[in-house]
This record gives C-alpha cells, sequence and structure tokens, in this order.
C-alpha cells in the first residue's frame, strides 16, 4: 500500500516555497550532465500555454494500454504504473525539460532503475499556483480549480497524448514528449428544486492568501 504521505511528496500535494522550487531548478542547470543524461525530454507546447508554468511535472508509464496512463495511478500499488516526479519552475512556452537519472518515483525509485520493456508514456504538468501570504511568505503550491485536487483532471493542467515506447535502459536515444493538451473546465453544478449551489468570499482567508478565497 503506497501511504498518503508518500504519495503526496511524488506528486507534489505538499506545500513548497517557492524559493526551494527555484533552488531544485537551479540544480538542472548547473549540473548538466544529470539534465541530459535522461532520456525522457518535455517540451511545454505554445498551444497550451501563452507564460511561463511551474508545477510538479509527473512521468507516467503503463503497461496497460486499456487508459491513459494519468487515470491509471492510484495510492494501491499495482503491475501496470509507474510514476516519478520533478520540480519546474518558469518553464516557458516552447522551452524543454529533461528528467534526470536519478528523479525519484514508485514502484521503482529511480528513473534509472526503470526495466526494459514495452510501455505507454504519458507527461501531466501539475501547475502551481503564487501566492503572497500576510504573513511575509511567499508559497507555490497546486490549487483547486473545480476538481478537488484531482491532478489528473484538474482544469488548467497540461498533459502530452500518450507515446507508445519499447523502453530499454541501454539506449540513450531520447524520447521525446510534448505538453500540448489542457484539461478543459468543468461545468459548474446547476441548482435544481432542492439544491441551490452559493459561493461565498471569506475575507480573513482572501487577506491571509493574498487574493480572492471563497467557500
Amino acid at each position: 500500500m503506497l501511504s498518503v504521505p508518500y504519495y503526496s511528496q511524488l506528486i507534489g500535494g505538499t506545500m513548497r516555497q517557492s524559493f526551494t522550487i527555484a533552488a531544485a531548478y537551479l540544480i538542472l542547470l548547473i549540473v548538466p550532465s544529470l539534465a541530459e543524461a535522461g532520456q525522457f525530454i518535455v517540451r511545454l507546447d505554445s498551444s497550451a500555454a501563452t507564460e511561463p508554468l511551474s508545477g510538479r511535472l509527473l512521468l507516467l508509464l503503463s503497461t496497460d494500454d486499456s487508459d491513459e496512463p494519468r487515470f491509471q495511478i492510484e495510492w494501491k500499488v499495482t503491475k501496470t504504473m509507474q510514476i516519478f516526479g520533478i520540480d519546474v519552475s518558469g518553464l516557458a512556452p516552447g522551452e524543454s525539460i529533461s528528467f534526470p537519472v536519478d528523479t525519484f518515483g514508485h514502484p521503482v525509485n529511480r528513473l534509472g532503475d526503470l526495466p526494459a520493456g514495452q510501455y505507454r508514456v504519458q507527461v501531466v504538468l501539475h501547475r502551481y499556483e503564487t501566492f503572497h501570504r500576510a504573513d511575509g511568505y511567499v508559497v507555490e503550491l497546486p490549487s483547486s480549480w473545480a476538481a478537488g485536487k484531482k491532478w489528473n483532471r484538474e482544469p488548467g493542467n497540461v498533459y502530452s497524448e500518450p507515446l507508445e515506447i519499447n523502453f530499454d535502459p541501454a539506449d540513450k536515444s531520447p524520447y521525446a514528449l510534448t505538453l500540448d493538451q489542457v484539461i478543459a473546465p468543468i461545468e459548474p453544478l446547476s441548482d435544481t428544486k432542492y439544491i441551490r449551489h452559493t459561493k461565498i468570499k471569506s475575507t480573513l482567508l482572501s487577506k491571509f492568501w493574498g487574493r480572492d478565497m471563497f467557500l
């Protein structure tokens, strides 16, 4: 069983201060040997974003072709799924980033140890927002755009179409993935004879988070 804290650490569900994300990104820039060693290169397409994006970039692999890999990642360990994650900060449209061989994952702990085989591969960028809080901290963390913090269905998150690959660790040729799809907005629920949906602005939460917050 994959514990909730472990799962949250992998997909980026916990809060991260912006300087932590920036530091992780700078490590990739300062140590190009790690970045160049990754076999999976991801490009953010201009059709999916008009400005730089930050967030948790998830590399998803599956041996099950019944559905997209992003819909097969669960807390329970299965024989079909594999996930790796890295933080990105300010990834601009047209820019690319690669997954280092030591990228943390589950159930295989390290990308460099991924076994050879046939996989369906997909990437999802779980977007972060920047909050200038009233206590003086500036933090980047995932927000909810109506999907209840479900990263694989959250409107505004960007992802790639699944790619069929024959993965061979000995082959250093890169696999190119393009973030060119955007998860569409979710239509708000309609009122009925017996149910009415009400949205209320919270003055205290809005002041603390530095932007309008609603209940």
